[in-house]
């Protein structure tokens, strides 16, 4: 993953979600139909009736019952990408995978040295001086310390945002088997 815009993602995967919880609306009308049908009783007689119903019970069924499971961990699945995705930042954030592991990184080497030079100047200065001004050397420590902070923070966030993708394929992948199961049972219908 190169690039995550939380507020485009979340609109997206919101939007993934609603689709399927009409989805299984759809679903749930369709499976009250079937059972509606198959305890028809009186109306659908003879073996027509009964190879019908055979055909509902034993091949719709579990047609349809792979396709609500196949939704159902979508559902679960787009939520939980979700939900983990703003648990990592707010939501107007935006992740460049490049900017957090290279640019910072560099940026921040950048800033030290152009600091070391200056501090190194100063010093030499400060140093010259020294028989008419009394002072003190002039540190970097703290600040090398905030910078060496900000590239480990950097850097955890640009793992945060690696891991989170592999986590989020991870939670796909078994609804592709699921999406799988499903199609070998529709093949077995034909």
């Amino acid at each position: 993953m190169k690039v995550l815009d939380f507020a485009e993602a979340n609109g997206f995967l919101q939007q993934q979600v609603k689709k399927h919880v009409e989805v299984r609306e759809k679903i749930t009308a369709v499976e009250n139909a079937m059972k509606k049908l198959q305890k028809l009783k009186g109306v659908l007689e003879g073996e027509g009736a009964e190879a019908l119903k055979e055909h509902y019970r034993d091949k719709q069924t579990p047609t349809i019952s792979k396709l609500r499971e196949f939704n159902d961990h979508a559902v679960v699945s787009l939520e939980y990408t979700r939900v983990t995705m703003l648990g990592l930042d707010e939501e107007t954030a935006l992740w460049r995978e490049s900017f957090m592991s290279d640019e910072v990184p560099s940026g921040l080497n950048a800033l030290e040295d152009a600091i070391e030079e200056s501090l190194s100047e100063i010093n030499s200065t400060l140093s010259s001086v020294s028989d008419l001004v009394s002072t003190d050397r002039v540190h970097t420590d703290e600040l090398f310390e905030t910078a060496s902070e900000a590239r480990t923070h950097s850097q955890e966030t640009a793992e945060a945002l690696v891991e989170f993708d592999d986590d989020c394929i991870a939670k796909l992948e078994p609804s592709e088997e699921s999406l799988s199961e499903w199609s070998s049972v529709v093949a077995k219908i034909g």
